[in-house]
């Protein structure tokens, strides 16, 4: 058997300067994907403005079609919280 090597990241994501392209699954909507690959759909109108067109494939993507997503947003920091009776 021979040996198996990966170069890059998988095929279904890769990273442009400051965006990732991924591609929709079987059943994939546009909220969804961005769910799955940011942890949350706050960034939808960044998706929408990095993707012109996107809205008229309809609800659900058609698989492999490739989506720009932008990149994570830094996490806010935590604050701590003060308990006024400790």
């Amino acid at each position: 058997m021979g040996n198996l090597q990966l170069d890059g990241p998988p095929p279904c994501h890769r990273r442009i300067d400051i965006a990732m392209i991924v591609r929709a699954q079987q059943n994939d909507t546009l909220d969804l994907l961005i769910w799955r690959h940011l942890g949350s759909t706050a960034g939808i109108a960044q998706v929408l403005a990095l993707n012109p067109g996107i809205t008229s494939l309809g609800a659900f993507l058609p698989m492999g079609k490739a989506i720009t997503l932008p990149d994570r947003a830094p996490a806010a920091p935590v604050l701590q919280m003060i308990n006024l009776w400790d």
